[in-house]
């Protein structure tokens, strides 16, 4: 689960740290990742499906937060085929060297492109996609 402090809340910290979670889960060989959205969230869905996350449906009143009863929505993001079994999941500590590396040096670009952005007074869309190509989680903003 990633929640983000309201203060850094609509400034791109959250996609930033959602690309780098799913380029490592997909580093390691995750084919599914799925993500719980307590409803109404909309700034929540237009981040996720933006990071390719597709709904599948919701669950009435399965959430109690600030005390009251919440829908909660189910969205799935896939990586690879489904052509063959699934792989053995790599510990993060066991990926290669150059690929965490790989993976790592990516987040610290998109970072960099985003504060400069943001120094320069635009507004951030990113519309990279993740870089690794190789193979759940929770996530929830």
């Amino acid at each position: 689960t990633v929640y983000l402090d309201r203060a850094f809340r609509a400034k791109g910290c959250g996609r930033l740290l959602c690309e780098t979670l799913l380029d490592l889960l997909e580093a390691q060989g995750i084919r599914n990742v799925f993500s719980l959205i307590t409803v109404p969230n909309e700034a929540s869905f237009r981040l996720h499906e933006a990071l390719g996350f597709e709904y599948r449906g919701v669950q009435k009143h399965a959430g109690y937060k600030d005390d009251a009863w919440h829908d909660v929505a189910w969205l799935q993001k896939s990586f690879g085929n489904f052509s063959s079994a699934p792989s053995e999941l790599v510990p993060i500590t066991e990926l290669e060297d150059s690929l965490t590396t790989a993976i790592f040096a990516r987040a610290h670009e998109r970072s960099v492109q985003h504060m400069l952005a943001c120094i320069a007074g635009q507004t951030t869309t990113h519309t990279s996609k993740p870089a690794m190509t190789t193979a759940g989680s929770q996530l929830d903003q």
